[in-house]
């Protein structure tokens, strides 16, 4: 069973999702790039990869849920989009993903009383996708248009009553 955390507004967090399992060297180059609050709320992922919990703000609305589209091997969720948390557990590795690997979510940090900020780095590398991805002149980004997250939220759902029913 996994858990599923909303992120953005509604909850007033950001997630940082580094993996390297898409980017061998993500660790390192986010060090390189001024590295994320390192005793912010965090978990490590079962490829290995590690979330970071960061502060929401409305300041921040127009940064959408990018995955791989700031940087190779670093995702961003936000406002309509979720984060898988421990202490989930992915059984299974017959999913459509190649790449899906098998293991448990474990916190590293609880530290969710002290939401840190998401680091000006990442702000600017945010601004500069949706400055190159928007049709607006304003000079304020604008948030391009939502993924369909819609579409994947259904799948999951699917796949995981199947795997219930299966059962």
């Amino acid at each position: 069973v996994m858990i599923g955390a909303v992120m953005g507004e509604r909850s007033g967090w950001i997630l940082v999702d580094l993996d390297p399992k898409n980017n061998p060297a993500i660790y390192d180059e986010v060090d390189e790039l001024g590295g994320l609050p390192m005793d912010a709320a965090s978990e490590r992922t079962p490829s290995g990869g590690r979330h970071y919990f960061l502060r929401w703000t409305p300041e921040l609305a127009w940064i959408g849920n990018w995955n791989g589209k700031i940087w190779n091997g670093l995702d961003i969720k936000t406002t309509d989009g979720y984060a898988v948390v421990a202490p989930s557990q992915r059984t299974r590795s017959s999913r459509s993903k190649s790449n899906w690997v098998v293991g448990q979510y474990q916190w590293l940090t609880h530290a969710f009383e002290r939401a840190l900020e998401l680091p000006d780095w990442v702000v600017e590398r945010c601004r500069a996708y949706a400055d190159r991805h928007t049709e607006s002149d304003s000079s304020e980004p604008q948030r391009p248009q939502r993924e369909r997250h819609d579409r994947y939220a259904e799948m999951w759902a699917e796949a995981a009553l199947r795997d219930e029913l299966a059962k």
